[in-house]
């Protein structure tokens, strides 16, 4: 799942703030952590909670206390770097080789 820009600070700020306190991270300390304003913080987060990316720590607790949120499985997923795979080079007389049509090479051998 690609995941960029604020919504990725926002999901490592969670991480950390989960790992190190072990019951979540609330608003605030994401916003201390991030710089981002609660009013955006609050339409961030319910964002990652409709993608799965995160959940809330504190379910069962009213809906107007505060909220702590920690990672699922799919968002520590998001956040674990992407292994490209290793480009192969090739020089430019390679590259103009296959982009000559195969006719073209019949004629010339001719």
């Amino acid at each position: 799942m690609n995941v960029g820009g604020q919504m990725l600070t926002i999901l490592r700020a969670i991480g950390a703030q989960a790992a190190e306190s072990g019951q979540g991270a609330g608003y605030v300390q994401i916003a201390e952590a991030t710089g981002i304003t609660q009013h955006l913080l609050m339409s961030k987060t319910s964002r990652l909670k409709a993608r799965g990316l995160i959940e809330r720590a504190n379910p069962e607790a009213p809906r107007c206390a505060h909220a702590f949120f920690q990672l699922t499985a799919a968002g520590r997923s998001a956040l674990e770097p992407v292994l490209a795979e290793p480009e192969v080079t090739m020089s430019t007389v390679q590259r103009a080789i296959l982009r000559r049509p195969a006719l073209a090479t019949v004629w010339s051998a001719a």
